[in-house]
């Protein structure tokens, strides 16, 4: 399984005032940066999004770029493995003023994303100040005081986060999400796995329920996780009330919700290898990609390695305990303490162990290939005693890489002396982490499905799914080695 931990943060917001607001931004960025792959802050968190005429102000908007130029040297900080940070800033472009998205990783600006729609409507009127439309990706480098940023502009723009596992990352901004065909949603159908929206959304009655409904469907939709932040309560300022009130969805389901009108900080990991599956899996997304005509999209490079599985455990534990309000709890501690407890909880197939025995007195070699963490499937290993009949367990979290990827097995196989892919069996009862990693391997697939589970359709799959052999008893297993 591969996982990405995103957070949405809703710093305090000081309107006009860049030299708080980046303090309240560098604040949320240390206590969430060794904690999280990406942090997202909400629309034009650097200035306040209720600047209104401020925003023809010179000297607000010179401070908005030094401020930015100084978030962008604070994250060396943390080097590569800090979070990437996503921030709103106005920005003026050769006579014109965005209202963007920065990102913002190890003393880089890697791309500055404007606002494709702006409302101009009822209570907005946004284009009183900034400009907008689909801008091509380009060169730009930014003039920050005495100093500056070389970045991408543009709002055709997939951020790859990562280095050897990577994510594919698209923004947009507030507005964008309410249009017929949004952004985000030629972002996904153009390779995003995330979308990301910066948002200063006002609250009205049932608004909040509305915005629920709208971005679920949408990363339903594209199959997509989805990160939503707004602008949170100290923007409310003039006539308009804010909430900051932050959303995460993983194809259409709700992963969590920073309810409105609280201290919003979400963090969330979502499922990259199930997105990555239902996108295969589901024929209308790349049928709707094939039908929409192409606009050229430009995929910038992150180099911000993904947080692994073991590291992510501990933030799990400190998000729990603090929305619980329990203080004073190591996350490190309770992880061990968590992984030598899961190891005691042990199932095993009825008569595995016996038929283990057997086909070791057979002579044949057997080995486990899992996905598990290493201290629990040794503690497993030892307390069944399956220790004794198994030549060796290759761990997901040793090897770096997780089944059904053909580089775990690449690396199993060369660990092997002497090992056939002829005369290889690969048994497991997952349809995606041990069929599809047979396939990749090379060798035949035999799926264990006691319960009589019909294999899905594989007609017009692009990679269709090949079982040789399925068994509803571990014991037919002897009819097929002795083949």
């Amino acid at each position: 399984m591969n996982l990405f931990r995103a957070a949405a943060v809703a710093p305090r917001v000081h309107v006009g005032n860049v030299a708080k607001n980046r303090q309240e931004i560098i604040k949320a960025y240390d206590s969430l940066a060794e904690q999280a792959d990406l942090i997202v802050t909400p629309e034009l968190s650097l200035t306040g999004y209720t600047c209104a005429d401020l925003f023809n102000n010179r000297n607000l908007l010179d401070r908005a770029r030094r401020g930015l130029y100084d978030l962008a040297m604070y994250t060396k900080k943390y080097g590569e493995n800090g979070a990437v940070l996503v921030v709103g800033v106005p920005l003026e472009i050769e006579g014109e003023l965005f209202n963007c998205a920065a990102v913002i990783h190890n003393g880089r600006l890697e791309a500055v994303i404007p606002k494709t729609y702006l409302p101009n409507y009822g209570e907005f009127y946004e284009k009183r100040w900034f400009s907008a439309g689909e801008r091509d990706a380009r060169e730009l480098v930014l003039v920050c005081g005495m100093e500056t940023l070389r970045t991408t502009f543009g709002n055709n723009v997939i951020v790859e986060i990562g280095t050897d596992k990577k994510v594919c990352v698209g923004i947009e901004i507030c507005e964008d999400a309410w249009a017929p065909i949004s952004p985000g949603r030629l972002l996904a159908l153009n390779g995003a796995e995330i979308i990301v929206n910066l948002s200063a959304s006002n609250e009205v009655i049932g608004k909040a329920q509305y915005r629920k409904n709208m971005l679920g469907a949408a990363s339903a939709g594209c199959i997509c996780g989805y990160v939503y932040v707004s602008a949170g309560q100290y923007e409310s300022t003039s006539d308009l009330v804010f909430s900051g009130h932050a959303l995460m969805y993983e194809n259409g389901k709700l992963l969590g919700e920073g309810k409105p009108f609280s201290d919003t900080v979400l963090v969330k990991d979502f499922n990259l290898t199930k997105i990555r599956h239902d996108r295969i899996a589901n024929k209308t997304y790349s049928e709707c990609k094939n039908n929409f005509p192409a606009r050229c999209y430009h995929r910038l490079a992150c180099q911000k390695p993904l947080m692994e599985k073991r590291e992510l455990l501990p933030g799990r534990f400190r998000e729990f305990f603090r929305q619980m309000g329990i203080e004073h709890i190591d996350p490190e501690l309770m992880q061990k303490q968590y992984e030598k407890e899961l190891g005691t909880k042990t199932y095993f197939v009825d008569d595995s162990y016996e038929i283990v025995t057997k086909l070791k007195e057979m002579g044949l070699k057997q080995y486990i290939v899992t996905n598990g963490i290493l201290t629990t499937q040794q503690i497993k290993m030892k307390n069944s005693g399956f220790d004794k009949l198994i030549d060796k367990v290759f761990i997901s979290s040793v090897i770096g890489y997780e089944k059904p990827r053909r580089e775990f097995f690449d690396i199993v196989f060369e660990e092997i002396a002497g090992f056939q892919k002829e005369r290889a069996l690969l048994i497991g009862d997952s349809l995606t982490a041990d069929m599809r990693g047979a396939n990749h391997a090379g060798v035949d697939a035999c799926w264990y499905n006691p319960g009589g589970k019909v294999l899905p359709e594989q007609s017009g799959s692009k990679e269709p799914l090949h079982v040789e052999y399925e068994i509803g008893n571990l014991e037919e297993v002897f009819g097929i080695v002795r083949e």
